[in-house]
């Protein structure tokens, strides 16, 4: 339903094409992956909590405090990325106050009063503790989980009686779309090549370069034209990209591919869902899945190793634990 309404309804012509077009590599990619995902549900109850703390915060920080939406997703990440590295933060429960944060950007057009919030937030944080063990580590998960939640409290709203307007997407001329296309490479690439650093932790890596890209675009004079919004959202979807874990971009074009799929799929985005957190990430995964798809194509096709094929690592037993990897394989995670 997200790809139908934000890529396929109202798209004529080139762009319809290509939309449907890129169904493919994204199944493709799908198959890619299937083996990876860890049949194992559990629960933590503090989960729910931390992300509705972090959704709240947020809100606060954005519509009453007046910070820029991205910049305060960049504060609270990169404050749990330090925590992560300093205190030892779990990076379950590191990724879990992200998602609250992002959570938190939903636009009040599209969920009006604190109320929904709340109960987004506690919905992520739930949706989070059952999915975490289960889904591979590539790009765009956290965003998912946040949009599912969002989204599921975004349908009894609208069933209530609210009418939400929707946020059109704004004009973008050449310059910009050559723009969305290089922060999306950027972010990727930059997140990616930070988690190396091990300096900030995973969701740091993210978070970090995403708050000062958007402090950088408050620079920009509105003279010049730049939508600088699309630019920022575009490069926390690039940032998911680049948590993409290492198993899956043995091969080096996986992460310009997926970047590229991004900014297509960001100058062709429709209006319905706008407004509502975790599409970024939504959209991060989708373009993963392609970046995975047509590098096993393009690989298979000269005799190469296909991307992620054979490399989504085992769940291995350190101890009395059980170490999986995790968004990028430098640092394990405890299940």
């Amino acid at each position: 339903m997200f790809y139908f309404d934000s890529f396929l309804e109202g798209s004529t012509g080139l762009r319809l094409v290509a939309h449907l077009a890129m169904l493919v590599p994204a199944f493709i990619g799908l198959t890619r992956i299937r083996h990876s995902f860890h049949p194992k549900i559990r629960g933590d109850a503090q989960l729910p909590l931390l992300s509705l703390g972090a959704a709240l915060l947020a809100v606060w920080m954005i519509r009453e405090a007046g910070i820029d939406p991205i910049i305060t997703v960049g504060i609270i990440g990169t404050a749990c990325g330090l925590v992560e590295r300093v205190a030892s933060l779990s990076l379950e429960k590191s990724a879990c106050l992200y998602l609250g944060a992002l959570v938190g950007l939903t636009s009040p057009v599209a969920l009006h009063g604190i109320g929904p919030i709340i109960a987004a937030g506690l919905v992520a944080g739930l949706l989070w503790s059952v999915l975490h063990p289960l889904v591979p580590m590539i790009g765009g998960r956290i965003g998912l989980t946040v949009f599912a939640a969002v989204f599921a409290v975004w349908l009894v709203a609208i069933a209530e009686g609210w009418q939400d307007p929707g946020i059109m997407p704004p004009d973008t001329n050449l310059l910009n779309k050559a723009l969305v296309l290089a922060v999306a490479l950027s972010a990727a690439q930059v997140t990616h090549q930070l988690l190396k650093t091990r300096v900030v932790g995973v969701v740091g890596a993210s978070a970090l370069p995403t708050g000062l890209f958007a402090v950088g675009l408050l620079l920009v004079p509105e003279t010049w034209g730049v939508v600088t919004g699309t630019l920022s959202v575009t490069w926390i979807g690039g940032s998911f990209i680049g948590m993409t874990g290492s198993e899956w971009t043995q091969s080096r074009w996986v992460l310009p591919v997926a970047s590229v799929a991004l900014g297509i799929f960001t100058l062709g985005s429709g209006p319905t869902l706008m407004g509502l957190g975790g599409g970024s990430g939504t959209t991060a995964v989708i373009s993963v899945l392609i970046g995975l798809g047509i590098c096993a194509v393009t690989e298979s096709a000269f005799g190469l190793a296909s991307a992620g094929d054979g490399l989504a690592q085992q769940n291995r037993v350190v101890g009395d634990e059980v170490v999986a990897p995790d968004e990028t394989s430098f640092a394990p995670v405890h299940r």
